[in-house]
Order: structure tokens, then C-alpha cells, then sequence
């Protein structure tokens, strides 16, 4: 059997006769446990490295001229011979140089991988002498793959401890949010009843301040105002019955801006009316023999009774309508402030139930 073939057989066979105790649970027994297979690694090299310097300097000191075998077969043996040694101390300068498990075992692989052609050759004359080397790395190999397998089975544990945290970690960066959401929903329920109460409240004031006599005298003031305007709208409606429009407009067809005057109150007078401030109507109308100068008077009336300001009673309801409304917009703010945040509690629900299924 080749040094590759019992490479090999150290890389499987062996892992079946030592198997692995007391892997570590923890994140902190793992790191704690390779750091200490690193440390066992590190000890077997430097005992390797020290073993291997002396059998290459034996093997060194080998004499082939004694040797009675084919020129041409020593001379191939004598080059193998050289090359290997040449891959056992390029083997460790690789091993002095820093490393981890992971990568002494490539170095390792490396090395068998290049090296065995060399050494099969060499050994057709001088497999007694390299017998030794062999062993001596055959040994090494044995106690690398342990620490290996160990190391492997440490990593994957590791591993799974690493993704199970991080699981566990987004669960709870989830379960914060519904903390928070449920918070909020608790907050805005507070201060939705705190609105209902201040709506009541108003609506209660609103409701005495309406039995009141001073809010039955104000509106009895509001209902003959709005009576008086209503007279005085259909005097303003007598006055533009009695307008002749088209005569008017016969007399001025010639004067654009007058024309286009009688165009407006024809087609809507109480609009017109409101924008003629100058009231240029009640000249124009002088032409067709006809007076219709009370209508500025009428016009003035409207405008004071329309001005005329509500009661100090009414002012106070017209404030506290005006509060209920605003009070409504921030329950519904909130309402919808609620909603949002129900959505957001019932997808972190499910997306710790998908995290859960990983675990």
C-alpha cells in the first residue's frame, strides 16, 4: 500500500476508531474548546518540524555510490530521492508559518498530493531508509486527522449555534416591535377616550348653552335678520322685473364696457349686483325714464344685517363646534394610527412563526 493510500485511510478508516465526546453547547465552550485543539495542533507541529529536520539530515547523509544497482535506475532513484526531500522542507516551511486547522490540513493535502510520486520512485532502492520518514508522517498525519475530525465537528456545532442565534436574535428584534406596536395601540386607546371625553364634555356645553334664554333671544335676533334680508331680496327682485333689458341694451349697443354692464345684471343680477360697486347700473337704468336708486340703500342693508355679528353665545358654540370637529380628526388619527400598527403586530407575528419553523 502507497503513502497516498494510507493518507488516505488516516482521512476515513481512523474517524470511525476515535469518535468525538463532549462536543461543546455553548459559543463560549467552542471557541475555548478550539483554541485549545489550536494549541494541541501547534505542539504536535513543532515536535513534527523537530523529528523531520533530523530524518532529513540522516537521509541527507545517504551514500548511493556503494549501491551495485542499474546506473540509469539510481540515477532515477537519486532524483526522486532529492525531490522529496526538497517537498519535506518545503513541507516545513509551510508548517512554521502561521496557520489553523483548516490550513494545515490543506498543507498537508498539499503536500502528500505532490510528494507521493517522488517518494514511490525513490523508495524502488532506499525504502528501508525513507521507512522512518514515512512513519514518523504517517503518525502526524493520524494525530492531524483526530484534531481535524474534532475541529470539523466543533466548527459545525459552532455553526449551528451561530444560525440558531441569529434566529433567535431576529425573533427578538421582531417581538421588540410588537412590544412597541402594542405600546402605541395602548397609547392611542388612552387617548382616544381622553378625546370622547373632551367631545362629551363640549357637546354637554353646547346642549346647556343652546336651553339657555340668552341662545333662544339670539336666535330669535338671527331668525328676524335673516327674515328682513329675505324682504329685502325680493324688493331687489320687484326692482330687476321692472328693468327693461333690451331697450337698455338698444341704447348702449354701441358703448362696449356699458353694454357688457347690462349684459351682467341680465344674465345674473345678483351676482352683477355684488361686483358693481360703483352701482353704474342705476345711471345706465336713468335712460329708459326709470329710478331705481333705492337699490343701493337695499344692497347697504343686506350687507349690514350679513355682517351684523352673532351673539357672544353663539360665538362660544361656533368655538366649540369647531373644537368637536377638530377632536373627531385626532380620533381618527388615531384610529387609523391603530390600524397601522395592528398590521404591523400581525406580520411580526408571522414572520416569527417562518423563524420559529427554522429552529
Amino acid at each position: 500500500m502507497g503513502i497516498l493510500d494510507k493518507i488516505k485511510k488516516f482521512f476515513s478508516e481512523e474517524k470511525i476508531d476515535t469518535p468525538i465526546k463532549d462536543v461543546p453547547e455553548s459559543s463560549d465552550s467552542i471557541t475555548s474548546k478550539k483554541q485549545e485543539l489550536k494549541v494541541k495542533a501547534e505542539k504536535q507541529v513543532k515536535e513534527f518540524i523537530l523529528h523531520l529536520k533530523d530524518k532529513i539530515i540522516e537521509l541527507e547523509n545517504l551514500d548511493f555510490s556503494k549501491r551495485k544497482e542499474n546506473e540509469k535506475l539510481k540515477l532515477v532513484v537519486k532524483e526522486n530521492f532529492a525531490l522529496y526531500l526538497e517537498y519535506l522542507r518545503k513541507l516545513i516551511v509551510d508548517l512554521e508559518k502561521p496557520f489553523d486547522i483548516p490550513k494545515l490540513i490543506v498543507i498537508i493535502n498539499n503536500f502528500v498530493k505532490f510528494s507521493t510520486p517522488a517518494f514511490e520512485k525513490a523508495t524502488f532502492l532506499i525504502g528501508e531508509e525513507l521507512g522512518e520518514a514515512k512513519q514518523q508522517i504517517n503518525s502526524f498525519l493520524k494525530e492531524i486527522s483526530q484534531l481535524s475530525q474534532e475541529y470539523h465537528i466543533i466548527s459545525e456545532k459552532e455553526s449551528k449555534i451561530n444560525a440558531k442565534k441569529m434566529v433567535m436574535d431576529k425573533i427578538e428584534e421582531i417581538k421588540k416591535i410588537q412590544v412597541e406596536s402594542t405600546s402605541k395601540i395602548e397609547n392611542c386607546n388612552f387617548k382616544i377616550v381622553q378625546q370622547k371625553d373632551k367631545k362629551n364634555k363640549l357637546e354637554n356645553e353646547i346642549s346647556e348653552m343652546k336651553q339657555s334664554k340668552e341662545y333662544a333671544l339670539a336666535q330669535e335676533e338671527k331668525t328676524k335678520r335673516v327674515q328682513e334680508i329675505k324682504k329685502l331680496e325680493k324688493e331687489i327682485e320687484k326692482i330687476k322685473e321692472k328693468i327693461d333689458f333690451k331697450l337698455l341694451s338698444s341704447l348702449f349697443h354701441t358703448n362696449e364696457s356699458k353694454n357688457r354692464i347690462i349684459k351682467d345684471y341680465a344674465d345674473n343680477f345678483r351676482k352683477a349686483l355684488e361686483e358693481d360697486k360703483k352701482f353704474e347700473i342705476i345711471e345706465l337704468v336713468k335712460a329708459t325714464n326709470f329710478d331705481i336708486s333705492p337699490l343701493s340703500t337695499i344692497k347697504a342693508n343686506i350687507d349690514f344685517l350679513k355682517r351684523e355679528n352673532n351673539s357672544e353665545i353663539e360665538t362660544i358654540i361656533n368655538a366649540s363646534e369647531e373644537k368637536i370637529k377638530a377632536v373627531d380628526n385626532e380620533i381618527q388619527s388615531l384610529l387609523l394610527e391603530i390600524k397601522e400598527e395592528s398590521k404591523k403586530i400581525e406580520k411580526a407575528k408571522e414572520k416569527i412563526e417562518l423563524l420559529e419553523n427554522d429552529l
